[in-house]
Order: C-alpha cells, then structure tokens, then sequence
C-alpha cells in the first residue's frame, strides 16, 4: 500500500523488526545509534494509537450508538 507521499507504508512488524536489529545494532557499537532506535519506536508507538483509534472508530460506528 502507499501513503500519500507514494512511499510504501511501513507496516507495524516492519518497524518491530527495524527495533530489534538497531538493538543488536547499538548493543555491537554503542549508543550513536540511540537517536534511531528512539526514532523507530516512537513511530511504532504511533502506529499502534492509530490502529488503536481506527478500531475505537470502526467499531462505534458498527455500534451505532449515535
């Protein structure tokens, strides 16, 4: 799928997976590479309150409790 930017969006276990190897990254050659693994989880902590909040939507509105 695309975003509006024409990029593939990254998908929720693409950003666990991208989290794990800057792990392995920073625990082989140091904390220089902090600012990407902050970077990658914070856009998971995103992605996860949008999913969250899409579903929160869909389902009051199958719900509807208007």
């Amino acid at each position: 799928m695309r975003g509006r930017s024409g990029h593939r969006d990254v998908s929720q276990a693409d950003l666990e997976r991208a989290l794990r190897i800057v792990a392995e990254v920073i625990s082989l050659h140091g904390e220089v590479y902090l600012p990407l693994f902050i970077r990658l989880r914070d856009e998971l902590e995103q992605k996860k309150n949008r999913n969250t909040a899409l579903n929160e939507a869909l389902r009051l509105a199958r719900d509807k409790g208007v």
